[in-house]
């Protein structure tokens, strides 16, 4: 479980006055996040019989959420089953086998936080 200190910093963070966001947004969107994350990947199991979603991957979410808040976790959502989709579209040949999809969140947090919203949402105008 090496998301759990993500949580726990993520908290500690949002304590601090002046952060972005606020304790409140913090666990509000944590709570949202890793219920319909934890629903969906139940449901998926249900009807289809094999894991859809990782365990590993809806305690990431749940930490980025908790650092992003409500209003920047639907963005990482994006960016991250984007850059999977065209992965696993380019390059992976036998559909049947596990696709990893923990480096893509990652990656997307990364891409966020660094470049930040503003400037990826004046790259969407110009497509």
């Amino acid at each position: 479980m090496l998301s759990i200190p993500l949580l726990i910093s993520g908290i500690i963070l949002a304590i601090i006055p002046g952060n972005d966001v606020g304790i409140v947004n913090a666990l509000l969107t944590g709570v949202i996040v890793f219920s319909l994350l934890l629903l969906l990947a139940w449901a998926y199991q249900k009807l289809r019989g094999v894991e859809g979603l990782g365990g590993g991957d809806i305690w990431l979410l749940t930490g980025l959420a908790i650092y992003f808040g409500l209003t920047g976790i639907p963005y990482i959502f994006l960016l991250s089953a984007l850059m999977g989709i065209i992965y696993f579209l380019i390059f992976v040949k036998d559909k049947s086998k596990p696709f990893a999809y923990g480096t893509f969140i990652a990656v997307a947090a990364i891409i966020w936080s660094v470049i930040g919203e503003d400037t990826i949402f004046n790259l969407l105008i110009f497509l």
